[in-house]
C-alpha cells in the first residue's frame, strides 16, 4: 500500500514538474539552471530601520546580546548618542501599536534616503495594515517626518559608506550557499505561480532570527536578520528553510487574504487553544495564524517534493512541537492529497484544506 501511495506522488510530482518547466519558458529574461535566479542585495534603508529600532528600543541590552562584535559595538556606542534625541523617541512613541512588518515592507519598497521632497506612502500599503482614516495617514506621516530627521541627526550615510567591509564579507557568504534554480521550480510547481524575479534582503543590523517575506511586481523578496550572534549567515539548510517560508508568504497570502476569507472568520474558535502561544510569536490573531500554517506546510511538504526527507521531517517536527502550530500535520496531509495526489490548484487544494479543518476539529 506504501509502494502505491509513493508511486502515486511521485507520478504526480513528474507530471506537475513537467507543465512548469513548459510553462517557464515564458520566462526567458529570467535567469535559468543557476543560482542566479536568486539576487542578493542590502538595502540601505532596511539597514538604516534595523539602526534605528537598534538605538531606539529602550528595553533591549543589545550590548549583551552582542558582545564584542565591532559592527555592534559601534551601533552601542550611537545609542548611547542618539537614544535621547526627540525625533527618535517621537518615532517610537507615534508608531507603539503599528507593526514591524509594515515598516520593513514600507522600508524596502520606499525610494532610497533620504527624501529632500518627503515621500507618499502608496495607498494599497496602507489598505493592507488597515490604516485607512485621515489620522492614520496623519500619523504615518508625522512618523516618517521624525524619521527623516533622525536620518540627518544620526549620520547614517557616514554608518553605511564606512562599514562597507562587513557588508561585503556577508553578501559574498550568502552569494555562496543560497538556493539555486531547483527550489525555485519546486515553489512554483508546488503554489502554481510564477514571479519573474526573487530577492534575498539581508541585514546587519536586524536582530538574529528575523524574516519577513513580501510580494512587489512579478518580484518575491524577503528580509532577513542574521543567523546568529557573530552576524553571520552561514547555515546552508536554514537559508533554504528560510527561502521556501518567506518567499511561500508571496505565493500563498494573496489567496488566503482573498478567497478564503469567509472559511476562515468561520473557523476562528480555532485561534483559542493555541492564542498564548502565537501571541507570543507575534501572530496576533487567527488569520495571521493561519497564514504561518498554510506557509510552514510548504517548508514540510517542499522538502518532500525535493526528496530531502530529514528537512521535511525536521521543519513538521520543530513546528509543531516547539511552536505549537497544532493544526500543522493535518494541513499537510491534506495538502498533500488534493495538490500533490488529485493535482488540485493551489487555491482550491487550501479551500478544501480549510473546510475540512473545519469540519474535523469544530464542534
Amino acid at each position: 500500500m506504501k509502494s502505491i501511495i509513493k508511486n502515486q506522488i511521485v507520478t504526480a510530482l513528474l507530471f506537475s514538474i513537467t507543465v512548469l518547466n513548459a510553462q517557464s519558458q515564458s520566462l526567458n529574461e529570467r535567469p535559468r539552471n543557476s543560482k542566479d535566479i536568486i539576487s542578493v542585495e542590502f538595502l540601505k534603508n532596511i539597514e538604516f530601520l534595523g539602526f534605528v529600532l537598534h538605538i531606539g528600543d529602550t528595553e533591549a541590552d543589545y550590548s549583551q546580546t552582542f558582545t564584542n562584535h565591532p559592527l555592534r559595538l559601534f551601533l552601542d556606542k550611537k545609542r548611547e548618542q542618539l537614544r535621547n534625541e526627540e525625533s527618535i523617541s517621537r518615532v517610537f512613541e507615534l508608531g507603539e501599536e503599528l507593526s514591524y512588518s509594515l515598516f520593513v515592507e514600507l522600508f524596502t519598497k520606499m525610494d532610497e534616503l533620504p527624501h529632500n521632497d518627503g515621500y507618499e506612502i502608496p495607498s494599497e500599503l496602507l489598505q493592507k495594515y488597515s490604516l485607512n482614516t485621515s489620522a492614520d495617514i496623519s500619523l504615518m506621516q508625522e512618523i516618517m517626518e521624525q524619521v527623516y530627521i533622525f536620518y540627518e541627526q544620526s549620520e547614517f550615510e557616514l554608518f553605511w559608506k564606512t562599514h562597507q567591509e562587513w557588508y561585503k564579507g556577508a553578501l559574498k557568504e550568502i552569494n555562496e550557499i543560497k538556493p539555486d534554480n531547483v527550489l525555485i521550480d519546486v515553489l512554483e510547481n508546488f503554489y502554481g505561480q510564477q514571479f519573474a524575479k526573487y530577492k534575498i534582503i539581508p541585514s546587519l543590523t536586524f536582530w538574529p532570527g528575523p524574516g519577513f517575506g513580501f510580494e512587489g511586481e512579478n518580484i518575491a523578496f524577503f528580509v532577513l536578520g542574521p543567523f546568529n550572534h557573530d552576524l553571520k549567515f552561514n547555515n546552508t539548510e536554514r537559508l533554504k528553510t528560510l527561502a521556501i517560508h518567506e518567499f511561500g508568504h508571496a505565493f500563498a497570502n494573496h489567496i488566503l487574504e482573498t478567497s478564503c476569507i469567509n472559511i476562515i472568520e468561520e473557523t476562528r474558535p480555532l485561534f483559542d487553544p493555541i492564542a498564548e502561544s502565537m501571541y507570543s510569536q507575534s501572530y496576533p490573531g487567527w488569520s495571521y495564524s493561519v497564514n504561518e500554517h498554510f506557509v510552514r506546510a510548504g517548508e514540510v511538504l517542499v522538502p518532500e517534493m525535493m526528496n530531502n526527507k530529514s528537512l521535511s521531517e525536521s521543519n513538521l517536527f520543530f513546528n509543531t512541537e516547539e511552536k505549537n502550530f497544532i493544526y500543522l500535520s493535518f494541513i499537510v496531509d491534506q495538502l498533500r492529497k488534493y495538490r500533490i495526489l488529485e493535482g488540485l490548484s493551489y487555491e482550491e487544494s487550501v479551500q478544501k484544506t480549510l473546510e475540512d479543518l473545519k469540519k474535523k476539529f469544530m464542534p
